[in-house]
């Protein structure tokens, strides 16, 4: 009786992905990568970084296939045959690359209805020889095999510096679809954490946007590089690329996600036909409080449903206590320092996830870093994530893909590759002989159900058997045209996995796929806006097959729903044509077309604000005293001396309006600021100035009537029960002017946090806490 009503209990979502064997789908590819000499995580980082999918239908038969890149291995294509089953006719095909192929961009280049893929090289030494690949589509034999010509050098797409992934989008709203290249490098140049000024990083670090031009007597676009025209310019070691409009303006911004120093790029847009200047700017520190510091993949959506796109970026933080004592060195504040000095962002070492708040006046409102609050900060050495509806519950979970060959980050093999050993120096035949000791990082993949905006949780054993692997590249489609997202991913030295979901088998759910019909040169709409609204709810979706880590997506647009109808559904297409749809069935896949879409009407919406800004009001600045806390007490989660004033406001002298009391750093005054006839303050008088002020507030300490000032001393720049932590009173003289009293507040030498006055015993007069 037990075991059956535990069994009537059981979630429906334990189990809902399902690994399909390969005896079924006959999918046997393994990125398999031999270490010899030359091919080591020493001589070679990037050369460890694995591969990517690719998703595309190349025979045109309504069933996505799958590609993937292999780096020692030739990639290799697999044709989907139906019920997950699949078929490799790469030598049929003639896709026999050759090269470390490492991104995926599957894209009809040429608009003749046939998907193309796009294929990045990297390698041990890419000094102009790791040519990227373009793989034409010529159709089918006539056994139904697609069959490819190899011409990235006819398109102008051969570039032969180290490329990691590449994004087609159209930039300039011209109706064709541009290309960014993302560039690494496997040569050694300097430490890849030193914050050396942006200058002296190395020109083949640059990224290429290539622009899409039409040759007279070229029956195919040629591809031309107009990156420093368009201020395309920073360098960086990337990883990671996605497109979104962060503005709102219907133009496609660019974010990149960079390895160690080379903080990550945020390129806005304005480089549209019609404009004066035409140019993108970069934006990070604009959009972003702070980074990740060793950017791997990452993907942009909108993950809490607030119409405001969203990014995710990883690093390589493990999951358990252990595993990171045993790779975190001593904290290096002053490196810190040095990077901010030198012009980077600040950046911390974990997970981020970048809510985005939107823009005021034009301007963007910095986004907020939620990676810790929402439990998703440390995953391991993690690579792809996707934010998506796995369940078709209405909102987006993450799946991430986690592992590395080599434990390069265990601090024992730190110090003894970096010479600190007090004895030796490791030759470079002991240091190789080192790394082929070290363990492999194998970990199970991460899945993150979302259960509202601010709860997400780890489902990674409940929702799929635990299997460790060192995975890569990682895409979604539904292989089996059942209404839910499969999941592809590319394994090293592992065969890859295809996963089954089993959502629409056991849940309750819905869902709404849309097949978007773009223009003659950009079929698949690449940057529309897609909303849908369903019981007062609503969703948003960015289209770009470009997402995770070097990989390429199915471009069907995957909503999930908990409704069997849409209420209404709009489409903003690029060049802002809009079409609308209303009362939309659920569960189907529906095509729409670019030519039902309508101009835009406009509408003005009420700007009015609650608070505007008047800095005529008020000039002040402040001005905080340089103190590294760190020095004396390094295990300090934060700094205590640094805060910033401390504000008091109340109505001091008895006319109409509020004075204010703004605190100052060490050295600093604290000052009483008064209004003039026209509401304009002005400091009236300077108080002491060898505290640091961390809080005040205006109260009647001696029942006169009229309020007096309490300022806290704190901190933590001074030794252990230094005067300089004793607080202070300020008696009021009826006028607004204060004089300091003593021999009335007890002797303290402790820095104070806050202060706040309470009647706390209920004898008429005010008790401080």
């Amino acid at each position: 009786m037990i075991l059956l009503l535990s069994g009537c209990n059981k979630d429906k979502k334990e189990d809902l992905f399902e690994y399909v064997d390969v005896s079924r789908s006959n999918i046997t590819f393994s990125n398999t990568i031999i270490q010899y000499d030359s091919i080591n995580p020493a001589d070679c980082l990037n050369c460890f970084n694995g591969g990517g999918v690719g998703i595309g239908d190349f025979n045109n038969d309504g069933l996505p296939d799958i590609i993937f890149s292999g780096n020692q291995v030739s990639s290799k294509i697999y044709l989907n045959r139906g019920s997950l089953q699949f078929e490799d006719v790469s030598e049929t095909s003639n896709f026999l690359p050759k090269g470390w192929i490492t991104g995926i961009s599957i894209v009809d280049i040429n608009s003749d209805g046939l998907d193309d893929i796009y294929l990045n090289v990297g390698g041990l030494h890419c000094d102009g020889e790791c040519k990227n690949l373009l793989y034409v589509n010529n159709g089918v034999n006539d056994n139904g095999i697609p069959t490819f010509t190899e011409s990235a050098e006819e398109y102008g797409l051969d570039d032969g510096l180290f490329s990691q992934q590449s994004v087609f989008f159209d930039y300039d709203n011209d109706g064709d679809l541009d290309v960014y290249i993302v560039h690494n490098s496997n040569r050694a140049f300097f430490n890849r954490n030193m914050a050396v000024m942006k200058d002296f990083w190395p020109e083949y670090l640059a990224d290429f946007l290539l622009r899409n031009d039409s040759v007279e007597g070229v029956d195919h676009p040629v591809f031309t590089n107009v990156s420093k025209e368009l201020n395309i310019t920073r360098k960086g070691l990337g990883l990671g690329i996605g497109i979104t409009d962060f503005n709102n303006d219907n133009l496609v911004d660019i974010y990149i996600s960079n390895d160690f120093i080379t903080e990550d790029d945020l390129y806005i847009n304005k480089a549209h036909k019609d404009s004066l200047e035409p140019k993108f700017i970069e934006s990070n520190k604009q959009y972003l409080q702070h980074q990740t510091i060793n950017g791997m993949g990452m993907d942009i959506a909108d993950i809490n449903n607030d119409g405001l796109p969203d990014v995710m970026v990883l690093d390589m933080i493990p999951k358990d206590y252990k595993s990171q004592k045993r790779m975190m060195s001593s904290m290096k504040y002053n490196g810190y320092l040095n990077t901010l000095n030198n012009g980077y962002t600040s950046q911390y070492m974990h997970n981020t996830l970048q809510f985005s708040n939107g823009m005021l006046d034009g301007n963007p409102i910095k986004s907020s870093e939620v990676a810790f609050l929402l439990g998703i900060s440390n995953t391991g050495w993690s690579w792809g994530p996707l934010m998506v509806d796995f369940d078709n519950d209405g909102d987006k979970d993450i799946y991430i893909c986690n592992g590395f060959i080599k434990d390069l980050i265990d601090l024992d093999f730190i110090n003894f590759s970096t010479g600190k050993s007090k004895y030796f120096t490791p030759s470079d035949e002991k240091l190789k002989e080192f790394l082929g000791n070290l363990p492999s990082i194998v970990l199970p993949n991460s899945i993150y159900e979302q259960k509202d905006e601010y709860t997400f949780d780890d489902v990674s054993v409940k929702w799929i058997e635990d299997q460790p692997s060192l995975s890569n590249g990682v895409a979604y489609a539904d292989f089996d045209l059942d209404g839910d997202l499969d999941i592809v991913i590319n394994n090293i030295n592992s065969e890859a996995f295809l996963i089954e979901n089993k959502t629409t088998e056991k849940l309750n759910n819905h869902y709404l796929r849309l097949q978007l019909k773009g223009q003659a040169k950009n079929s698949k709409a690449i940057g529309a806006k897609i909303t849908i609204w369903s019981k007062g709810n609503e969703q948003h979706q960015f289209q770009s097959v470009i997402r995770g880590y070097m990989s390429s997506m199915e471009p069907i647009i995957h909503f999930g729903v908990k409704t069997n109808t849409i209420d209404s559904l709009r489409i903003i297409w690029p060049g802002g044509k809009i079409s609308k749809l209303k009362n939309v069935k659920a569960d189907q896949v529906i095509e729409i077309d670019y030519a039902s879409a309508g101009n835009p009407t406009e509408k003005k919406l009420d700007e009015k604000k609650l608070f505007s800004l008047n800095e005529e009001v008020l000039n002040f600045s402040h001005q905080e005293n340089f103190y590294n806390e760190y020095l004396r007490q390094p295990l300090l989660i934060r700094q205590y001396s640094q805060k910033g004033p401390c504000i008091a406001s109340a109505n001091i002298d008895g006319f109409p309006g509020d004075e204010i009391f703004i605190g100052g750093s060490f050295k600093k005054p604290g000052q009483i600021w008064v209004q003039n006839d026209k509401g304009v303050y002005y400091p009236k008088q300077a108080l002491d100035s060898i505290y640091e002020d961390t809080d005040a507030i205006f109260f009647d300490v001696d029942n006169d009537s009229d309020l007096d000032l309490y300022v806290s001393s704190g901190g933590n720049e001074f030794n252990e029960n230094s005067p300089y932590y004793k607080d202070r009173l300020y008696l009021n003289d009826g006028k607004g002017s204060f004089s300091k009293v003593k021999n009335i507040l007890p002797e303290s030498f402790q820095s104070t946090g806050c202060i706040r006055p309470i009647d706390i015993d209920h004898d008429n007069d005010m008790d401080l806490f």
